[in-house]
């Protein structure tokens, strides 16, 4: 059964010395002001470094969910002939995993329940033409299975498994050795737009990249999926963006954004439009990564009777490394700092076929990758830190949608220098009424013993889907 909730809601019309179209944003200030003061002691920091470190702003009490709702609603309400329509749609999410620890020594199962409450059409027209909308996606998350027995959640991947955004979106019920129960906004986006422009600010999802089975080289602003992390999701960024739709084909937009697993910040100018029939292309320059920085350029076209796309990076990225000084005549470790330069590279082409079948064929250069096998830093996997750690591959997707009940894909990569393997099959059913979806996948990797995907291990998972 699908369930919505609509409801209208008007500014009231009491006398107000200040005038009846402030009394909401002021009843909300007051109201959010005694919640900041009387909230839970801890540190939100706040930092910027354009070239020059600016410094940091330290405040001692956060700025909290209900502080943070009570002063969104007061800006939404703030005309008084405002009128708000507003949906909740729920669903729960059941993911089981078997697999192994990323050393290997450790079987292991894992559970993920996840309950999310998406709301949308929260808004209201101002004078003036403007228009402001609020949309939430709130998630209530339980952990369970031995997996929080290990090492590996316990010493890592708990920990970045939990955002540090500049705001204080998530919080913990409870943590033990058997159950992690957690809640959190996965996404939040308050919206100003008009005429031909629009302003975003929340908890916002930063992706320009068109790839089916690597990540590609322009989404690298949203911290990097976990391990324990769903196929293809990622978490958003703290983000501040400005649109402006210059015509029909061709918009302008740059944006601030705050990552929450290192609290690095990220910065960008795009330009995207359409260049000609069937050519369709994009610039991008800033803060393209973790302390990288550089330009992007996209391009599609239609070729084939499908679309060709190339997908590039180049950056300069500053990296830090323990170096033993022997100078002095006693040995001291001190940290050196290097820049490397390096690019990222996606060429790819999709197209799709009579029967409802879809074909995607996809080449990766990973410049910051490494050469030799022997080189390979798998903490940096487990870390979120990287997602390939070899230099090229080749990568296959095909899909197809048997009926409107069943569906099914596979998909292929395969390290070019060192010839490991991994193939991902997956099959679906999603019920009549749409209300209930429910598929398998496997994560079978070989190759040679000592090669990239050869070491990661096996997996399989059941996921389940309950829209009501």
């Amino acid at each position: 059964m699908y369930v919505r909730k609509i409801w209208q809601s008007r500014s009231p019309t009491v006398p107000w010395p200040f005038g009846e179209a402030y009394l909401w944003p002021t009843a909300s200030l007051l109201l959010g002001y005694m919640l900041y003061k009387h909230a839970p002691s801890s540190r939100l920091a706040f930092g910027s470094n354009l070239g020059l470190q600016i410094g940091h702003i330290i405040v001692t009490r956060p700025l909290s969910l209900p502080f943070v709702g009570v002063v969104l609603s007061g800006i939404i309400f703030c005309s008084d002939d405002a009128v708000a329509n507003f949906s909740v749609t729920p669903k729960f999410q059941e993911t089981l995993t078997f697999s192994k620890t990323l050393n290997g020594h450790r079987h292991y199962s894992f559970s993920r329940s996840v309950l999310s409450l998406d709301s949308s059409g929260l808004g209201t027209h101002l004078r003036d033409g403007i228009n402001l909308r609020l949309e939430t996606q709130y998630q209530v998350l339980v952990y369970g299975g031995d997996y929080l027995k290990s090492s590996e959640w316990t010493q890592s991947v708990s920990a970045l498994s939990r955002g540090r955004g500049a705001l204080e979106l998530e919080g913990s019920y409870h943590r033990s050795a058997k159950t992690d129960f957690r809640h959190r906004f996965y996404r939040l986006q308050a919206v100003a737009s008009r005429d031909r422009w629009e302003f975003s600010t929340g908890r916002l999802r930063n992706a320009f990249g068109n790839t089916r089975v690597f990540v590609s080289p322009l989404d690298y602003f949203d911290d990097l999926p976990l391990v324990i992390s769903q196929p293809k999701e990622r978490l958003g960024s703290d983000t501040a963006r400005l649109r402006y739709h210059w015509s029909p084909i061709w918009r302008l937009e740059t944006a601030y954004l705050w990552a929450q697993r290192n609290r690095d910040y990220r910065a960008y100018i795009l330009a995207k439009g359409l260049l000609s029939q069937g050519l369709e292309a994009g610039l991008m320059a800033g803060q393209l990564g973790p302390r990288s920085r550089g330009a992007a350029l996209s391009a599609d076209y239609s070729w084939l009777g499908g679309i060709a796309g190339w997908e590039a990076s180049w950056n300069k990225k500053k990296e830090e490394r323990l170096v033993l000084d022997l100078s002095g005549g006693l040995p001291v470790l001190k940290i050196q700092s290097e820049e490397r330069s390096f690019s990222r590279q996606v060429v790819r082409w999709n197209r799709s076929y009579a029967g409802d079948w879809v074909l995607g064929l996809e080449y990766l250069h990973n410049g910051l990758g490494e050469k030799k096998p022997e080189r390979y830093d798998f903490s940096r996997l487990l870390a979120g830190r990287e997602i390939y750690l070899a230099r090229d591959y080749l990568g296959a997707s095909l899909s197809r949608t048997f009926s409107a009940l069943w569906f099914g894909s596979a998909e292929g990569i395969a390290n070019l220098k060192d010839g490991t393997f991994g193939w991902f099959p997956e099959a679906g059913y999603l019920s009549a009424g749409a209300s209930l979806e429910a598929k398998v996948r496997w994560s079978y990797f070989s190759g040679p013993k000592e090669g990239e995907l050869a070491r990661l291990p096996n997996r399989f998972q059941i996921f389940g889907a309950w829209y009501f």
